[in-house]
């Protein structure tokens, strides 16, 4: 073994013992946990076979959550690219007035992410949210909306806040796809008399798929596992603002039902490795 290949494990080393700390022992323990019976009343757990998963998949909650979670996870993609897409179409513009300022003030929701939600979650206020004033004062209502205390509105807050967090990560993403797509293809279209919409279709979208796919792909994990709708509602007005993170963590520190928590966090980390085979096998086939 060379002198350099020994220096190189020496720096792999540690890292990859507190993998195994951090990540892999708290994983194989979770899936060990899901066969037993444990709860805050058992000493010792007792085998449980699947009795667990069963539980989980036969209780009601699961399914109310399940919806919210896809509910929660497509609109924030769906409003988050949008938003994050048209904005870096206009930031890619370096003619623009201020350009260099307004793309270091984009990035301030996303690096301040806690005051940005705590902010929000004061602006939707139902008795004194500036979001409540705009909307009266544009005439778009005549009174202010219980954004944060109707039931059938709490999910649409939560999303509101999370995409103005988050469409500053995608804006980003995506204009740095943008800026490397090569001119030369812009202006071959040009003399060959193509229009905006189809140098658009047939050079911008090709040449930025695997920028979309990687960022899209990290979003939906990251906004599948997200907390945010906790940060809004700790106390949940029922499960109508509860995703799968806050099913399995109310599972195991509100019920002290660590066996069928076990079982759940299992189930979200299979949907997540399935998300992350399919970014593996894209990023692959794309470059």
């Amino acid at each position: 073994m060379s002198k350099k290949t020994l220096i190189s494990l020496l720096f792999f080393i540690p890292l990859f013992i507190s993998l195994i700390i951090t990540v892999g022992y708290p994983l194989i323990y979770t899936f060990y946990l899901s066969f037993f019976k444990k709860d805050i009343t058992t000493l010792i757990p007792s085998f449980y076979w699947l009795n667990n998963y069963i539980g989980v998949l036969t209780d009601e909650v699961f399914y109310i959550v399940l919806q919210n979670t896809l509910v929660w996870t497509v609109l924030n993609l769906i409003l988050t690219f949008s938003i994050g897409f048209l904005l870096a179409l206009i930031l890619k513009d370096e003619n623009l007035k201020g350009i260099k300022i307004f793309r270091i003030i984009l990035i301030i929701p996303w690096a301040i992410s806690v005051p940005a939600y705590m902010s929000w979650k004061w602006l939707m206020n139902s008795d004194y949210g500036f979001f409540n004033e705009l909307l009266v004062k544009l005439r778009l209502t005549d009174k202010y909306i219980p954004w944060l205390n109707d039931p059938n509105l709490v999910l649409l807050a939560c999303i509101i806040g999370n995409v103005w967090h988050m469409f500053p990560y995608m804006s980003t993403m995506l204009l740095a796809g943008l800026q490397a797509v090569p001119l030369e293809l812009y202006d071959s279209a040009e003399i060959d008399g193509a229009t905006k919409l189809k140098k658009f279709i047939y050079i911008t979208i090709p040449q930025i798929k695997p920028t979309i796919f990687v960022s899209t792909t990290l979003y939906l994990i990251w906004t599948m596992n997200s907390f945010v709708p906790y940060v809004f509602f700790p106390g949940g007005l029922g499960h109508r603002a509860e995703t799968f993170p806050i099913y399995i963590y109310k599972l195991f520190f509100t019920s002290f039902n660590f066996g069928k928590g076990a079982a759940a966090a299992t189930l979200l980390f299979l949907i997540n490795l399935s998300l992350a085979m399919i970014y593996m096998k894209i990023l692959k086939l794309e470059w």
